[in-house]
């Protein structure tokens, strides 16, 4: 087994490449962590936080926690108090008001960043979801401006959720995901995963592939009118 410290080092590497690639974060950006208590969100945390010691680029790092009523937030501000990072819990009233909520927390909390822990294997199934049921190229941009002074972010982008297991099965968070917003299932992004799970185990890379399709567009080669 791969120490912690090799693991997220794979992952700050490809995050930092991401955030470069893509000009997330600049200086004096004030970035604003939505944390899950999942293993995506953590690995994120850990992955910029990393990056803010050890970058060029000086930025400010917070997190804050969107929960249901009544939720114990004491684990995840004591595991964010270990990497001083603090972590207010914003209790939210439906699942579908989750970005509204990040973005006015960002703004009265004065954040022009608000870093989101989508990571690659949720980019080629929205990819493909796009495809097969709305007949669309598309998916999860990395970089998202909404108002004037705010954008979502996705440093994970090149992540993929093995790589975020891995360094989960070791790093001993405090995952508790019953803070998470409760959408209703999405039958056509499981059929979708399905898919892709059997296509990877037959033809390894083909994701690794899908990913980099989303960077090499021929449009010569698409239906495009003129």
């Amino acid at each position: 087994m791969e120490l912690p410290g090799r693991l997220l080092g794979k992952i700050t590497r490809k995050t930092g490449r991401a955030i470069s690639d893509f000009k997330m974060i600049s200086e004096g950006d004030r970035v604003l962590v939505a944390l899950s208590g999942g293993e995506s969100s953590w690995s994120l945390l850990h992955a910029l936080e990393k990056l803010k010691s050890k970058s060029p680029v000086r930025f400010t790092l917070s997190a804050v926690t969107l929960h249901h009523p009544g939720f114990d937030l004491s684990p995840l501000r004591e595991h964010c108090q270990v990497t001083g990072v603090s972590c207010p819990g914003v209790e939210f009233p439906s699942p579908y008001d989750m970005q509204n909520i990040l973005y006015e927390t960002a703004d009265s909390g004065g954040f022009n960043r608000i870093a989101l822990g989508h990571n690659a294997d949720d980019l080629v199934e929205t990819l493909l979801v796009s495809e097969f049921f709305e007949g669309e190229i598309k998916t999860l941009p990395p970089f998202e401006t909404v108002g004037c002074n705010i954008a979502f972010i996705r440093p994970l982008c090149r992540v993929f959720w093995r790589e975020i297991q891995d360094y989960a099965a070791v790093a001993g968070f405090p995952c508790d995901t019953s803070s998470r917003p409760c959408f209703p299932p999405d039958f056509r992004r499981e059929t979708v995963r399905k898919l892709l799970d059997g296509l990877e185990g037959e033809h390894s890379g083909i994701k690794s592939n899908l990913l980099s399709s989303l960077g090499r567009v021929r449009e010569r080669y698409l239906l495009l009118k003129k």
